[in-house]
């Protein structure tokens, strides 16, 4: 997945239309992962190609699919009131840890998981609504 990310960060440049990003992703990922195949081709736990032309078919699939799950996601965020919006985007930051954002809330990081708890179970049920065909 790393070199996926460092690929596709290589290639971005490249990216002329950027509202196909995800079918581009997919494209470097697909390359990235017979490449990979091809270095490790003499170790018995590497998928069978046929296998993996497969995945990839059925992952480029399910790209409109989790582009309408990403746009419910987003308009399900936008709803939250804007404290819980705010604490949900900070929580999920990639530089930021529980306990620093506790920290800086002057919350318990107990209290500050369990609001995470009921904000997430609030996206869930928003996206049930957005997404009727996706419930579980």
């Amino acid at each position: 997945m790393q070199e996926v990310s460092v690929a596709a960060l290589r290639k971005f440049s490249t990216l002329d239309d950027h509202t196909a990003f995800g079918a581009w992703a997919c494209l470097i990922a697909r390359y990235e992962l017979l490449s990979a195949r091809r270095r490790f081709a003499r170790d018995r736990l590497v998928l069978a190609e046929d296998i993996v032309e497969l995945l990839a078919e059925e992952g480029a699939d399910e790209l409109p699919l989790r582009q309408q799950q990403l746009n419910a996601l987003d308009d399900c965020i936008a709803k939250l009131p804007r404290e819980r919006r705010e604490l949900a985007l900070a929580a999920y930051a990639n530089d930021t840890t529980i306990r620093e954002l506790a920290a800086r809330l002057k919350r318990t990081e107990g209290s500050l998981y369990q609001l995470l708890s009921r904000i997430r179970k609030a996206l869930h049920q928003c996206m049930e609504s957005a997404l009727p065909e996706a419930r579980s």
